[in-house]
């Protein structure tokens, strides 16, 4: 699939040069492709960047149901276990990604693909929760969860790109209390888990 192939050949333009193309014409041209057959599938490298953040959502959605174990995670879990496959999946292109995420407008538009399919995702982890009294449903602020765990994710993301520990592990330790805030916000006990996750943040501040 030429799609596919030419999400490929850019990350490996970028992980040889170390910078994105200065056009597509040369991109197209350094890869033996015309222009007409990358704009048959992309209107800019913006939208082929989407599309391969579209791929690390799909991946990461389908380890998590390989493991026949998910099924029976409670909703806390079941998010935990999101972040933690998609940081495996992110720790295979973090080279790419560096290079990729150090220009402005990567969070807002590249990852709009993911973050619809993301919002689906988390909307029926949601309900899930809810039926199984996991969640409580708040009058008003139900409807700002989806929006609740999007600002996590995107903290999440950026956290790990800046993240030098050993093994990223203070990337999982603040998947987990990101978590706890938010299962707190969305269930009880919130003063602790604030206080918290508060410390870490200032903690940890670049």
């Amino acid at each position: 699939m030429l799609a596919l192939k030419i999400q490929q050949r850019y990350i490996k333009y970028l992980l040889e040069e170390k910078k994105m193309p200065n056009s597509i014409q040369e991109f197209t041209s350094n890869i033996g492709l015309d222009e007409k057959g990358f704009y048959e599938h992309f209107s800019d490298f913006s939208e082929l960047e989407s599309c391969i953040w579209d791929d690390f959502f799909t991946q990461t959605h389908e380890r998590l149901l390989e493991e026949n174990i998910y099924y029976d995670y409670s909703a806390r879990e079941k998010i935990l276990a999101f972040y933690f496959n998609l940081v495996e999946v992110l720790k295979e292109n973090r080279e790419f990604l560096m290079i990729s995420s150090a220009r402005k407008g990567f969070v807002r538009y590249v990852i709009a693909k993911f973050k619809a399919k993301f919002t689906m995702y988390i909307k029926n982890l949601i309900e899930e929760g809810i039926a199984r009294r996991e969640i409580q449903k708040r009058m008003f602020l139900s409807s700002q969860y989806p929006a609740m765990f999007w600002q996590e994710t995107d903290y999440i993301i950026k956290f790990w790109l800046k993240d030098q520990s050993e093994g990223f592990e203070k990337t999982d330790a603040a998947i987990e209390k990101a978590i706890n805030l938010t299962f707190d916000l969305i269930g009880y006990n919130l003063a602790d888990s604030s206080v918290d996750f508060v410390k870490f943040v200032f903690q940890n501040r670049k």
